[in-house]
């Protein structure tokens, strides 16, 4: 799928893998550690959970236009350097609130990143090479979060919690090196932009792509959140290890990439809209589904097969069914936002999309 990619857009995606592998182990570990080391409560793991998206709220949209103005690469490179510190807050914090204030930090971090990135994408493909170049993203995207949730599950288990957000340290580092010394894709003759930031927002809002994209990613959001913030918290009250979670995650991603085999076809033959409602259909249906899973064993009380085994299979369909949802929607939705940005304000529209994502 790589075939034929210049070696800026390679350095963004392999950037992108370090910040997602970020993302791919704190996700999980971040609730687990609150409830096991400090034995936070329910509410505040979920306020813990919440903070990250405030910061996407209420910063993508500011942090876009900065992106627009400043240039792309500034944005990436202050991305792992607030995402490293961060990581000192989440290793070294001595009580709860210091893994608050980390995951607020985080909550900064992804939001200056995610508009930078898909921005300095759209600046560097033509517009009839999106659907490619999107899928190649998320590609990498999508390996970030194949490798980290294990790999941070199995550092957990084996070392403890802070071992396990050590990347967060490392991989920081990697991505900082990486951004450091991409070219710089903003041009310098931009025009000044008429109006505030949240007039302009507004009218690129108009658009219909980006309001259906915005659609999209909020429910999306709505997944990405309860399956990150109270999936791990829920399979570890089944009394299962933090591997366990880490590797239902990675099977989740597994079928997100196969979910991607061939999308960009799929994106040209039917059009974004319609491959976004269908993600968007089959992920909210796997999410209706969860709750039930530990009822499962009633339903083979007659089989000789151990209760944990049933409910462990019941995750992992559902596990492979999210993980084809979700795998189509980051795509189609960012082609739906590239079709539907201005020129020079591709920032501020991808700060539209985070700010729904949040």
């Amino acid at each position: 799928m790589l075939a034929g990619v210049d070696k800026a857009l390679l350095k963004l995606y392999v950037a992108t893998f370090f910040f997602v592998l970020l993302m791919a182990v704190g996700f999980p570990l971040v609730p687990q550690h609150l409830d096991i080391t400090f034995g936070a409560s329910v509410f505040f793991i979920g306020l813990v959970s919440g903070v990250y998206g405030f910061a996407q709220v209420f910063l993508r949209l500011p942090m876009g236009d900065l992106a627009d103005r400043k240039g792309r690469k500034t944005s990436l490179v202050a991305t792992f350097l607030i995402s490293g510190l961060a990581g000192v807050f989440y290793i070294f914090g001595p009580s709860k609130w210091y893994i608050l204030v980390g995951q607020g930090l985080f909550g900064l971090a992804s939001g200056v990143f995610w508009v930078a990135a898909n921005s300095y994408l759209f600046d560097r493909v033509s517009a009839e090479n999106v659907p490619k170049a999107t899928s190649d993203y998320a590609l990498a995207l999508g390996a970030g979060f194949l490798v980290g949730p294990p790999m941070g599950g199995w550092l957990a288990d084996r070392f403890g919690f802070e071992w396990g957000l050590s990347v967060y340290l490392w991989a920081s580092v990697a991505g900082l090196a990486l951004v450091a010394s991409l070219p710089e894709e903003q041009p310098e003759d931009r025009p000044e932009p008429e109006g505030g930031v949240y007039e302009r927002a507004w009218r690129i809002f108009k658009h219909p792509d980006i309001r259906v994209s915005a659609f999209g990613t909020l429910l999306f959001g709505l997944l990405t959140g309860v399956l990150s913030g109270f999936f791990p918290v829920y399979i570890r009250g089944l009394a299962f290890t933090a591997f366990v979670v880490g590797v239902l995650i990675a099977l989740r991603q597994v079928f997100s990439l196969v979910a991607r085999i061939g999308l960009p076809d799929r994106i040209d033959r039917y059009g974004p809209r319609k491959v976004l409602l269908a993600g968007t259909l089959v992920g909210g249906i796997t999410l209706g589904l969860l709750p039930f899973v530990e009822r499962l064993p009633a339903l083979a009380v007659y089989l000789p097969v151990p209760d944990d085994w049933f409910v462990l299979g019941g995750l992992c369909l559902l596990a492979i069914v999210a993980g084809f949802g979700m795998g189509v929607m980051v795509p189609s939705n960012l082609t739906l936002v590239n079709r539907g940005s201005p020129e020079h304000e591709k920032g501020l529209a991808n700060g539209i999309y985070g700010t729904a994502l949040g």
